[in-house]
């Protein structure tokens, strides 16, 4: 239990966000019911996951920061989404955006619509035992 307490301590923003993760103490927050800890190393792509980074840093230093994990539970999975897709249809598997184009927006944005309406399981979320979640 000590450990986990002065973790913040000896972990500084920059390195989590380093290391593929955002520590919500490090922002003077705690989500109800949460792990301090937003694990985003699932985002292959560096460039995704520092966005990802940075947009939830801005949710936390905002003055109306929600409570619950909701808001970040929501873009967490979609920016996983995104990288899975990336990954197997993107050229350099979604590495460097600068080779992305609109068509590949299109893509994930087709493949999304057609997961949920044929109840097909999710590219990048996994659930018990590692099987894909739907």
């Amino acid at each position: 239990m000590l450990i986990s307490l002065l973790i913040p301590l000896y972990v500084t923003p920059e390195q989590t966000r380093e290391q593929g993760y955002l520590n919500t103490e490090h922002f003077g927050r705690r989500l109800n019911n949460r792990s301090a800890r937003i694990e985003l190393t699932r985002i292959s792509q560096r460039w995704l996951r520092d966005l990802a980074w940075d947009h939830f840093a801005g949710i936390l230093r905002s003055p109306k920061c929600p409570r619950s994990g909701h808001t970040f539970d929501g873009t967490r999975r979609a920016c996983i989404e995104l990288s899975a897709f990336l990954e197997t249809r993107a050229p350099g598997s979604g590495h460097d955006p600068r080779l992305l184009r609109p068509h590949h927006v299109h893509e994930f944005a087709a493949d999304q619509r057609l997961r949920e309406l044929d109840e097909l399981p999710s590219l990048g979320m996994k659930g018990l035992h590692g099987k894909p979640s739907s």
